[in-house]
């Protein structure tokens, strides 16, 4: 049995800083406890959070994530790699343009924000398919805090007081698929939006159920009092 482990080199640093990796790597550890290491380089696009996932059937480990052109809290690029397990000899490596045509329908569900990008997106999931390709599924992802303060009332020998809420909102959902050569042959959006209150996110994101030829999503949508569950179906050739 082998274990496969994924970390990244951390160089940048600000306060709002979804993209602080110059590199990441890939560590393989055997049965026996002996490992072996691969380094992947930032060429310049430093990397966000990543995933990795190993194929059993085709010995074959994903590496998956995004890329901006600065630390900061949007991405430019989408970044796959794909391993051999049994030496970690690279098959190939892609660092690819988001497509405009995803630009777009994000900024149609934020018209208010007429120069949003995709900002505040991490990759979740990394879903293998029976060709060797892989499909990523990537949320945006958000916190934000308000505060209020209350006068004193010394008249009545009251004190000010504070009061901070923590909003955790959980938006759109985009998926990038990739052929077996590292390719985007298809890319697309899912519109939701969930915001929740001082609950760390806790009823929020989304899971998933796999079935022979489509993916199950499924989320609460919460407005006030009420739940409840939205299910999106995602085909095997990208569409929701």
């Amino acid at each position: 049995h082998e274990m496969f482990l994924l970390s990244g080199k951390v160089q940048f640093n600000n306060l709002e800083n979804n993209f602080p990796f110059t590199g990441y790597e890939v560590k393989k550890i055997d049965a026996d406890f002996s490992s072996d290491t691969l380094l992947i380089p930032y060429n310049n696009f430093p990397f966000g959070t990543a995933r990795l996932s190993f194929n059993k059937n085709s010995n074959l480990v994903y590496v998956s994530a995004l890329q901006a052109n600065e630390p900061g809290n949007e991405a430019t690029k989408v970044f796959y790699c794909c391993l051999r397990s049994d030496s970690l000899q690279t098959i190939h490596c892609t660092s690819q343009l988001i497509p405009d045509s995803l630009i777009s329908k994000i900024r149609s569900a934020n018209s208010s924000r007429i120069n949003i990008g995709f900002e505040n997106f991490v990759p979740i999931k990394i879903l293998m398919q029976a060709d060797s390709g892989l499909m990523m599924i990537c949320e945006s992802q958000l916190v934000n805090t308000e505060s209020s303060t209350q006068p004193a009332f010394s008249g009545f020998g009251m004190t000010a007081s504070s009061l901070t809420i923590t909003y955790y909102h959980y938006n759109e959902m985009a998926m990038f698929q990739f052929n077996s050569n590292g390719e985007i042959i298809s890319s697309n959006v899912m519109i939701k939006k969930q915001q929740t209150e001082n609950d760390d996110g806790y009823y929020s994101n989304f899971c998933n159920m796999i079935l022979p030829d489509k993916i199950e999503l499924l989320y609460n949508d919460m407005v006030g009092t009420q739940t409840n569950v939205n299910e999106f179906q995602l085909t095997s050739n990208g569409n929701f």
